[in-house]
């Protein structure tokens, strides 16, 4: 969830107007699961361990019908319902950006010496 969380505080589109992949899966996961009640909010984000399986396994069969009709339509359908569309509400992604962003993202520098 804390992978997800960091993606969705990222926002659903860069600077352009590209959808961010990883966001856009995150915010299906996660507005999945609290539309079926597996997680919901209540100012915290709260996992109910004992939904959680059947939830996922809905959204498996969802992703999978739509993948195996080639479906495009229903894939963009089921990815706009939780970025932009009415589904959005279930992700609070106003109230992830404003937890997350007080605190700084890590940032890794490699380099290699000889």
């Amino acid at each position: 969830m804390g992978w997800c969380f960091g993606h969705i505080m990222d926002g659903m589109f860069t600077e352009t107007g590209n959808p961010k992949p990883y966001s856009q899966l995150c915010a299906v996961q996660l507005g999945s699961f609290v539309k079926d009640g597996a997680i919901r909010f209540d100012g915290k984000f709260r996992i109910d361990y004992d939904r959680l399986p059947k939830s996922v396994e809905a959204l498996m069969l969802k992703v999978a019908r739509v993948r195996a009709n080639g479906d495009k339509a229903g894939a963009q359908a089921l990815l706009d319902d939780y970025t932009t569309g009415p589904g959005a509400e279930y992700v609070h992604m106003a109230a992830i950006r404003e937890r997350l962003m007080k605190f700084p993202k890590e940032s890794y520098t490699y380099s290699v010496l000889y």
